[in-house]
């Protein structure tokens, strides 16, 4: 943010406005910019005609100053966009008439600012605005031309020496005005496409984060209800198998309403709530949900914690799914058949550190630098071919930075470089008074 902005933009856009309205930060600075350089060049022509004696004509001009005040009050007090906007087109209307009205309409110094009039509302309120205010000023302009000239009625204050300086004065002002506004309004342009963008990453990003983070879910989900295996099951493992879907189902529910919850707080509506997460509760809810795979690879996963009741202060659907569960889909997903997963926890200094060791064949050395990474693919393939999307690291490494955490990768065997070691450090969770 550069010097004008943060003294002069800044301080007329309230942070609240912005999570109730439909219109874009670049929108709100845009019409502040107006209302700025509205409030200076109204200035300069207010003074400009008193001097040169066009009393009537300032005044009209005084209507564009008030309201270039008006706005930026009403601005800081939370009024709607639309409101201010309008209220700003109309008095720049009321403004441009009357310079006309008292130049003696028709052909005069001051019909080119009302030609000039729609980059106004097409710049502030879009194309569907801009036609409405340009068909009421011109078709007001020409009515009054015409009632002026059959009732023979001539309101012009510019004599020819006067209309001379006038002109001049607005040739040389007018195309300065008329290029700031337009570089603003071009500047504003770029923003919103840069803004919008960021807005598709955004979503984009999300969209990711369920895909990921349900598939886990959705595989427990589909293997426990293939119609081959049920009709063998005996009533005890059926009802087994029902409670597992359901766990699975539940996981799923929540990480949607979750991700939606995400994106409220991605656009800065909402903040994330951090709780006391059982860490008991993550591992039982990680042995169901890796069940089959762990299975199919027959890998067995030796939790060492020190206590059932250890918490961390984080959120649980993100801390559960997209940071432990992540890291032990790769750590399955890289891991040799028959092998083990070694999770320790413990608890020091006020932090919990969770150490999650695999014994597969590690991270190649060019990949590391990018684990964490969205910019670059860092995805392979596992050691049965299990494909990946590489959304899981840098997932959990943004819900760590969220929850005030860590996240770190070394070699299980730093010799031969082979096998992962992720470490973990959260804060614990609060106790209890």
């Amino acid at each position: 943010m550069n010097f004008f902005e943060e003294k002069f933009i800044s301080p007329f856009i309230p942070k609240s406005i912005l999570l109730s309205s439909k219109f874009k930060l670049s929108d709100y600075k845009l019409l502040v910019h107006f209302h700025i350089i509205s409030l200076f060049s109204t200035g300069f022509f207010y003074v400009y005609c008193r001097v040169m004696g066009l009393y009537n004509t300032s005044i009209g001009v005084l209507v564009s100053f008030i309201v270039s005040i008006l706005g930026l009050v009403l601005l800081k007090k939370n009024f709607s966009y639309l409101y201010i906007a309008h209220l700003f087109t109309f008095s720049f209307f009321i403004t441009f008439l009357s310079a006309n009205i008292y130049a003696g309409l028709g052909i005069n110094p001051a019909m080119v600012w009302f030609i000039l009039f729609p980059l106004i509302p097409v710049s502030l309120l879009g194309l569907k605005s801009g036609v409405f205010w340009t068909l009421l000023s011109s078709s007001t302009f020409i009515i009054l031309s015409i009632v002026f000239r059959m009732n023979n009625i001539d309101l012009n204050e510019i004599s020819n020496e006067l209309a001379f300086h006038s002109a001049m004065t607005n040739m040389l002002i007018g195309p300065l005005i008329v290029l700031i506004l337009s570089s603003f309004a071009y500047k504003n342009k770029d923003a919103a496409i840069i803004e919008l963008e960021k807005t598709n990453k955004e979503k984009q990003y999300l969209l990711s984060v369920l895909f990921h983070d349900l598939s886990n879910s959705l595989h427990v989900a589909l293997n426990l209800t293939d119609p081959e295996l049920t009709e063998l099951m005996k009533i005890e493992n059926m009802k087994k198998s029902v409670s597992k879907v359901h766990l699975a189902s539940k996981n799923m529910d929540r990480l949607i309403n979750h991700v939606k919850e995400l994106q409220a707080i991605e656009s800065g509506k909402k903040k994330l709530s951090l709780n006391n997460v059982s860490l008991s509760d993550v591992f039982k809810n990680l042995l169901i949900i890796f069940e089959q795979k762990l299975e199919e690879k027959s890998i067995n996963i030796d939790l060492h914690m020190e206590s059932d009741l250890l918490t961390v202060y984080a959120e649980e659907v993100s801390f559960s799914n997209s940071v432990i569960n992540n890291i032990v889909s790769n750590a399955i997903k890289f891991s040799p058949e028959n092998s083990t997963i070694d999770i320790w926890v413990r608890e020091f200094d006020e932090e919990v550190e969770i150490r999650i060791q695999d014994y597969g064949f590690g991270i190649p050395a060019e990949l590391r630098p990018l684990l964490f990474s969205l910019d670059k693919p860092t995805t392979r393939v596992g050691t049965k071919g299990e494909e990946g999307t590489g959304f899981g690291l840098p997932t959990a490494k943004r819900y760590m930075d969220m929850f005030s955490g860590s996240i770190s990768y070394e070699y299980s065997d730093k010799e031969k470089m082979t096998g992962s070691l992720f470490k973990i450090v959260l804060p614990v969770g609060h106790k209890s008074s």
